[in-house]
């Protein structure tokens, strides 16, 4: 028990930043991490993390003490049936009134009480496209980035939805934009021939369940919004940062990206710079971490940014293939794969 609270305390130090560890999961365990890719905090305080290819969500007190799992694959209420080849295919969220989890590929939303019980799934599917962000507001709306990379016209939007049992959208908070990220055409023997622009700027969203509001930016733009429920903006952060350029180990990294392993005709162009982004995440009354995350090493190059915009220092983490930062309620987490395969999550803390 000694070593394990010794362990608890520092994970890894660093002179900008500490990572404070959270305990492992057991070794008697069901199931383990194998590819999470989202987190968020009850309200209870405790640390859920989204795994779609063990299928369950893994808990943790505020205290770090892993608590269990809940879920399981299926296809039947309360159960998950992620295709674990893309990382883009589950969400979570959390607050006072429940836990949400989103399979996008089929639409199916899955609500669960605080004791982790099965309350309710259904279709949830408020647009077309496919949902790749979201965050429950203290009002209780949603707000909700979705994508459509299969229709003629491929595009981004950012709506706010009523509540996850009604999902009607009741604003717009960022437009329809196009994007030429992904696009296909069908050619001879109807096979597909895609087109994939490395390091393309995306949205980013992260939503408030303190003041109502959602933060909103792109990657192409230094700057990030926050707004409220209806879309109106209620503060501008500029930020005074630069784009780095894509070079060749860049280049050689997203040649492993998943999708580039699939048996499909895809060319993929390259260009000359990366965004200035492609995560935000508030840390608490700090102010904000922002960076770049890659898209398979899990290297992360960030700037700790005050609320009014200033930089205050950079930082780079290694956080391991498969590894990377996820933030949720004002405080930052590191998921850290090491040379064994084996998963550390943790708690980043600035200095």
């Amino acid at each position: 028990m000694a070593m394990f609270l010794a362990a608890l305390i520092i994970a890894l130090e660093d002179p900008n930043y500490t990572i404070r560890a959270f305990q492992p999961i057991p070794e008697e365990s069901e199931a383990f991490l194998e590819m999470p890719v989202g987190i968020a905090i009850d309200g209870r305080g405790r640390l859920l993390a989204l795994d779609i290819s063990a299928k369950r969500v893994f808990v943790w007190n505020k205290a770090g003490s892993y608590v269990g799992a809940f879920g399981r694959e299926g296809e039947g209420p309360g159960e998950f049936s992620f295709n674990s080849v893309s990382r883009r295919q589950g969400l979570i969220m959390a607050d006072d009134r429940g836990i949400y989890v989103l399979e996008a590929e089929r639409n199916a939303l899955h609500t669960f009480d605080l004791d982790f019980s099965h309350r309710d799934s259904g279709l949830f599917e408020p647009t077309k496209g496919r949902a790749r962000q979201w965050g429950v507001l203290k009002s209780g709306r949603l707000v909700m980035h979705i994508q459509d990379y299969l229709s003629g016209a491929p595009f981004n939007a950012v709506y706010a939805i009523e509540s996850p049992s009604e999902p009607r959208i009741v604003g717009t908070l960022r437009p329809v934009e196009k994007t030429a990220e992904f696009r296909y055409e069908t050619g001879k023997n109807n096979r597909r021939k895609y087109t994939l622009t490395a390091f393309a700027p995306e949205p980013f969203l992260y939503a408030s369940d303190e003041r109502d509001w959602a933060l909103i930016g792109h990657g192409e733009n230094p700057e990030f919004h926050w707004v409220d429920s209806s879309g109106r903006v209620m503060k501008r952060v500029a930020l005074p940062i630069k784009r780095k350029l894509v070079r060749d180990e860049d280049i050689d990294e997203f040649k492993r990206y998943y999708f580039l392993q699939l048996d499909l005709d895809v060319v993929v162009r390259y260009p000359e710079v990366k965004p200035y982004y492609n995560f935000i995440y508030p840390v608490g009354d700090l102010g904000y971490l922002v960076g770049y995350q890659s898209p398979v090493f899990g290297k992360v190059d960030a700037y700790e940014v005050s609320q009014e915009g200033e930089v205050r220092r950079e930082l780079v983490i290694d956080c391991g293939e498969g590894g990377g930062v996820l933030g949720a309620r004002g405080r930052v987490f590191v998921i850290r794969i090491d040379d064994y395969g084996d998963y550390h999550l943790g708690e980043l803390t600035f200095k």
